[in-house]
């Protein structure tokens, strides 16, 4: 993919009206570096492994775009796709398959190369048109060799709960660098998203050790379950935003927290990060935001917000949501 160069001048401008500093290639939006030697890249916001979502990219540096493309995003591609995802697809995926003997045994199966053969049975499951899906070896028992119809196959696919939120973390943080540029991350609500993804990869994390960088914001991010609302919007393609206050309304309460919208695989992620506006009252604010994410029931306004021209454009009637178990859903006749 061709580097959008306008897009990385205006990126280059908009650094040094915000710090005075010339930058020489590209300022990391995640890791402050700007690197002459750095390879960079038109990144995908939202990771493209993705089967339906925004395809809306933002350059970056190559090497930490791929850093978490292969450490933590696998894991989010791989449940995001699940409810779209053929029968084939999610066994070539899967771990721990076993089969159901016609006798009730349970038979565990591997896969490896075809040296294994000389140890171990080859077996081939089929789809419903005769095609070959996989062909995993049995580590225990022997079928005999012929067709069996309608044999029990059951599998696990696991997925990391720190690397989900990891992945949605840099996705909202990047969405918002592509809309508000340096203004954004040199804020100290966006420095705080900036710095936990920027420890992940300067020390080289996993997703086994991703709890550790992203457990402040677990419960930042929920589903939207409302089948009306379909027309709710996206952040990258619309500039769609909820805005959240207290003590007061839009006008006169204190943001503490603004919620991405993504729609991916036909339904809705919302994510929220902290945020703030009134000057001297970061820490408040952010002590708010902690709470919300422990209690999403706490008391709050919540406003539609479309960003367009440089400009966001609030709802002037608060949004009635509810949230059970990750889930969060809006009535009706409290549209923005």
């Amino acid at each position: 993919m061709a580097l959008d160069n306008r897009q990385l001048d205006y990126l280059n401008t908009d650094y040094s009206t915000q710090t005075g500093i010339t930058v020489q290639k590209f300022v990391c939006p995640i890791t402050l570096n700007d690197d002459p030697n750095a390879e960079l890249c038109d990144g995908h916001i939202l990771n493209q492994g993705i089967k339906k979502a925004s395809r809306a990219t933002v350059i970056q540096r190559k090497d930490v775009d791929n850093y978490f493309g292969h450490t933590i995003e696998p894991d989010l591609v791989k449940m995001l796709n699940i409810p779209i995802s053929t029968k084939q697809e999610l066994i070539r995926k899967a771990r721990n398959l076993r089969i159901t003997a016609p006798s009730g045994e349970k038979m565990e199966t591997f896969f490896s190369n075809t040296e294994a053969g000389w140890r171990f049975q080859q077996i081939n499951l089929f789809n419903p048109d005769g095609i070959t899906m996989i062909s995993p070896f049995l580590k225990t028992g022997r079928l005999e060799n012929k067709y069996y119809k309608d044999l029990e196959v059951e599998f696990t696919m696991t997925v990391t709960n720190s690397a989900i939120i990891g992945s949605l973390l840099k996705s909202s943080y990047l969405a918002l660098f592509r809309m508000l540029g340096y203004r954004w991350v040199l804020d100290a609500s966006g420095d705080r998203v900036r710095r936990a993804l920027a420890a992940f990869y300067r020390d080289k994390a996993d997703k086994e050790q991703s709890i550790n960088y992203f457990a402040e914001f677990d419960g930042s991010i929920s589903v939207l379950f409302n089948d009306t609302r379909n027309d709710m919007g996206d952040t990258l393609e619309d500039g769609s935003l909820f805005f959240h206050y207290v003590e007061g309304d839009q006008e006169t309460g204190l943001l503490f927290a603004v919620t991405c919208l993504f729609r991916v695989n036909d339904r809705t992620l919302s994510v929220t990060l902290p945020c703030y506006q009134k000057k001297g009252y970061y820490l408040v604010a952010y002590q708010y935001y902690q709470a919300l994410l422990k209690d999403r029931s706490v008391c709050q306004n919540v406003y539609f917000v479309r960003f367009d021209k440089e400009r966001f454009n609030i709802s002037t009637t608060p949004l009635r949501l509810h949230y059970k178990e990750k889930q969060l859903s809006i009535d009706e006749g409290s549209s923005p």
